[in-house]
Formats: C-alpha cells, sequence, structure tokens
C-alpha cells in the first residue's frame, strides 16, 4: 500500500490560499522542508499529487469561486472526489514515466564501485536529465534498499544574516523588490541578499555506513557557475566522510570536497 501525504480536501470552503498577499497579489508557498530517509517513489509521489491538488484549488478559487462555496449541496465531497483523483493519477502517470525512461547506467555503476577513484571515473564526462537522477534514486530504493534524503542549506550575506528578513521577497525584472512582511532591511539590502544568497541542494541516497550525495546551487542548476555548464557535484563516504560530517560541512559552508566530480545537466 502506498503511503502518501495529501494535502486536506476535507473542508475546501475553509481553505486558505495566498496567505501572504499584497496589493491584491497572492503567494502561494508549498515547502516539504528537509526530508530525511524515506522512501523517494512515495515521497515524489506525494509531492506531484500535492502540487496536482494545489494547482487545481487555485485555479477553481481564482476562476470558479462559486463552485467551492456552500450553496451547492455536496460541492465539497464532489469536488475533494474529483481533484484527489486527478491528482493521484497524475501522480501515478508521473511515477511511471520515470519508471519507463532508460535505466541511468552510469549513475547506477557508482554502486559497484570500490573506491573514490572508479567512482570519479564513472561519473566523468557524464552528461544526464535531472529524471535520470530521480529514476536513480527509484532503482536504488526499489531493488538495492537505499532510503532517500533531501536537505536544503541557505546561507546569506554576512551582514544579513541576523535581519529581520520579510515573509516574502520577490526580484522583479524591473529590478524593483515586491515584499510581504515586516523587515528592518531597505529594498537595495534586500535586492543584494536576493542576488548574494547561496542555496545548496543535498539528495542523498543511503544504506547503512554507504552514502551517495548529490549537491547543486540555484547559480550550478542555471549555468552561471564558474563558467561551467549547468552541473550538480558528488560526493560520496568514499570521500571519508560520515552523514554527520557531511551535513555540518554543508550548514557551515566549509565545502571541504575539492575536486568533486561534476556531472553536466541536460534537457529543461
Amino acid at each position: 500500500m502506498r503511503v502518501i501525504v495529501l494535502l486536506s480536501l476535507l473542508k475546501l470552503s475553509e481553505m486558505r490560499f495566498g496567505d501572504l498577499s499584497k496589493d491584491g497579489m497572492e503567494f502561494n508557498i508549498m515547502d516539504f522542508g528537509n526530508v530525511v530517509r524515506v522512501n523517494p517513489i512515495d515521497f515524489y509521489f506525494s509531492q506531484v499529487a500535492n502540487n496536482s491538488i494545489e494547482f487545481d484549488l487555485q485555479f477553481l478559487r481564482t476562476s470558479k469561486p462559486d463552485i467551492l462555496n456552500n450553496n451547492i449541496k455536496n460541492s465539497n465531497t464532489i469536488i475533494s472526489r474529483v481533484v484527489t483523483q486527478r491528482a493521484l493519477s497524475s501522480a501515478q502517470k508521473h511515477v511511471d514515466d520515470i519508471f519507463k525512461r532508460n535505466r541511468p547506467g552510469a549513475l547506477l555503476s557508482i554502486f559497484e564501485s570500490k573506491d573514490k577513484k572508479s567512482q570519479e571515473k564513472a561519473l566523468k564526462n557524464l552528461k544526464i536529465e535531472m529524471d535520470d537522477l530521480m529514476h536513480f534514486f527509484f532503482i536504488a530504493y526499489k531493488e538495492l534498499g537505499y532510503v532517500y534524503s533531501f536537505y536544503k542549506f541557505e546561507h546569506l550575506p554576512k551582514p544579513f544574516t541576523h535581519q529581520q528578513l520579510p515573509k516574502v521577497a520577490y526580484l522583479e525584472e524591473d529590478g524593483s523588490i515586491t515584499k510581504v512582511g515586516n523587515t528592518s532591511l531597505t529594498d537595495p539590502q534586500i535586492k543584494q541578499i536576493l542576488e548574494q544568497r547561496k542555496n545548496t541542494f543535498l539528495r542523498i541516497a543511503e544504506k547503512g555506513q554507504d552514502l551517495h550525495c548529490f549537491f547543486y546551487t540555484m547559480k550550478s542548476l542555471k549555468g552561471l557557475e564558474a563558467n561551467h555548464p549547468k552541473h550538480m557535484h558528488y560526493v560520496s563516504n568514499k570521500w571519508n566522510y560520515n552523514r554527520p560530517e557531511l551535513l555540518k560541512a554543508f550548514e557551515q559552508r566549509l565545502y571541504p570536497f575539492s575536486g568533486t566530480p561534476h556531472i553536466e545537466i541536460i534537457g529543461n
């Protein structure tokens, strides 16, 4: 039985959208936070299903608001059923599509590598799509028993580390700042934070002491890091780091992983 976590649909009329708003604009924010040692297939399924639910309800709220009120008998029950079924079908199709991809043989070969050098060789000049990486995590779990973790580490420019930040800040195309929530910072300061902050994302497959970590920043995903094309990095326990040491290094922005393999990201 698949274990999933879906948004509550029992009382649609009481659900709030865009809890953060300003000047008629609404911001929908869904943040799963860190994910630790889970079944990646179920996690991905839940993520896609929740996104589908959020999209459909937001569409109904903005385009068909009368459908969500209580004046229509059994409307909430009917809508819940339809929206949920659409979400589950969409999520299952996404999972199936991942499994239909060609096996990421080069990525999977790192499980057979006995040392750091052979892992580096396996990943040299490798080019993958992001769905190939998800396929890797699916197979690692289903066939080999590796669980999945996801971490995000955010580091702000040092002058602003302890400042009160707005709840939402967005850099418009014209360079202006849209923000929601109280803050002591000026718009130029918020712009500096948005442009200079560093978010690092870790995606980990692990079983026992065996650990395989793929990590990237927003700049590396956009091809803006040191004139490299879009890419991610890889490190494993073969670099003589255990899990606590690895997470501490990223949390403290130490990055002691010189010469880690670059994996080029292709596709959208």
